[in-house]
């Protein structure tokens, strides 16, 4: 980290880039350095003023404190990133006033500050001429969407909300970190930023398309129409009102989440000529807020055609006769499924199931079951059960019993027992000795 503070440095300390319109580099460095300022000491007040509990309570979850202390932490390293590339020509922190007087508000005001940290990175990045400066703002500029998702799933809001991210151009940045600033030191360097007056909406919860908001701006304006920022241009929205007070009507083609609102004079596209208040943020309803029915597929304010397309094949039709195509298996002409009951087998509705009892093997279910009782050899169904008594060997029911002796040997059961004296030699019983008390080879004399 010092190593790339020095490089950046470096680079600071060279000629600053100028373009023929539009603020320098180094001026947009300390116009993202005053956010840093702002947002840095936002979060070093939390820590301070809260404890783990008091956002335990506020229905955070489980390790945010730990996770806030990281961010802290990330905010005070951005200050430091900036403040070593600019060097003597670097913005110091003003002082500050923020709406928060518990964990909810903070969570509250730290959600709307990072969405607005993420549209000033992000509208600035077009201006930034020095290659090296636009890496570090984007290196930064991925952290503060972090930080964002997260905050935004702390307040029981998406995380993502729309697929692209507003970017809002120097003056409307300003406008609203204006809103929490109260004083800055005489000897900061001037930047070229004007405010315009604060405009705040209610009722305060996230907006759906069709709602009606009162607007309230910090001082008296003449403005004649109403615009939403998007990705892809302002939207029009109807106004109604004079002075301080205004009505507006949310359009259709917002953004979900954290949208912002002007005012301007004249109906013409906005700009930093004709915006007489604003921006307001204004939180339109996303995902989490307002889940979309099952049915309803999901909406984007961006155009279909730019991006890309894929066919989707063609259903599967049965056949005539019921049995399934090569695609997928579907419902037979009599509305009844067919199942699968094996490697391609499929069980025709009509019938009572089958049951798969082997390797491919199928019992029909006319007859009482059979059981599989080796390799592929099933036992019929109409006769007493066999008896597996060897590889392959079974033993008839109808008799008693036999008994295996030896390899592949079995012994009668209709005489007496024999006994293996060998390999493969058995011994007839009984046996009766020879006068000189010699066996005989069996059998009596």
């Amino acid at each position: 980290m010092i190593a790339s503070l020095l490089s950046f440095a470096a680079l600071a300390a060279a000629v600053p880039v100028r373009r023929q319109t539009g603020p320098t580099d180094v001026q947009i460095l300390n116009y993202a350095l005053t956010l840093e300022h702002l947002e840095n000491a936002f979060y070093k007040a939390a820590i301070t003023n809260f404890t783990a509990a008091d956002f335990q309570a506020a229905g955070t979850t489980t390790g945010f404190y730990g996770n806030l202390q990281e961010i802290s932490l990330d905010e005070q390293t951005h200050v430091d990133f900036l403040s070593g590339a600019l060097g003597s020509a670097a913005t110091k922190p003003c002082t500050y006033a923020f709406p928060v007087t518990d964990a909810t508000s903070f969570l509250a005001v730290a959600n709307i500050l990072e969405g607005v940290g993420v549209s000033a990175y992000l509208g600035a990045a077009q201006f930034i001429a020095n290659k090296d400066y636009l890496t570090a703002a984007g290196s930064i500029l991925t952290v503060e969407a972090r930080h964002s998702a997260y905050i935004r799933q702390q307040n029981t809001a998406s995380p993502f909300p729309s697929p692209f991210d507003i970017p809002l151009d120097f003056d409307e940045v300003y406008s609203l970190a204006a809103q929490f600033i109260t004083a800055c030191p005489d000897t900061n360097p001037a930047l070229p930023v004007k405010a315009f007056p604060a405009v705040s909406a209610s009722p305060g919860t996230p907006a759906l398309v069709g709602d009606n908001l009162s607007l309230t701006v910090a001082s008296s304006v003449d403005a004649t129409a109403a615009y939403f920022i998007t990705t892809t241009g302002p939207v029009s929205a109807p106004l109604q009102g004079s002075g301080t007070s205004y009505t507006v009507t949310v359009p259709s083609g917002v953004q979900n989440g954290q949208e912002y609102l002007v005012l301007t004079k004249d109906t013409a596209k906005p700009s930093d000529d004709n915006i007489v208040a604003g921006p307001a943020v204004i939180m339109i309803a996303d995902n989490v807020q307002n889940p979309p029915t099952s049915s309803a597929a999901p909406t984007s304010s961006a155009t279909p055609s730019s991006y890309p397309t894929q066919s989707t094949p063609a259903p599967v039709s049965e056949q005539p006769d019921g049995q399934p195509t090569s695609g997928p298996v579907s419902e037979m002409p009599d509305g009844q499924p067919v199942s699968q009951i094996g490697d391609g087998q499929v069980q025709a509705p009509a019938g009572p199931p089958v049951t798969q009892i082997g390797d491919g093997q199928v019992q029909a279910p006319a007859g009482p079951p059979v059981t599989q009782i080796g390799d592929g050899q099933v036992q019929a169904p109409a006769g007493p059960p066999v008896t597996q008594i060897g590889d392959g060997q079974v033993q008839a029911p109808a008799g008693p019993p036999v008994t295996q002796i030896g390899d592949g040997q079995v012994q009668a059961p209709a005489g007496p027992p024999v006994t293996q004296i060998g390999d493969g030699q058995v011994q007839v019983q009984p046996v009766q000795e020879m006068p000189d008390g010699q066996p005989t080879s069996g059998g009596s004399k």
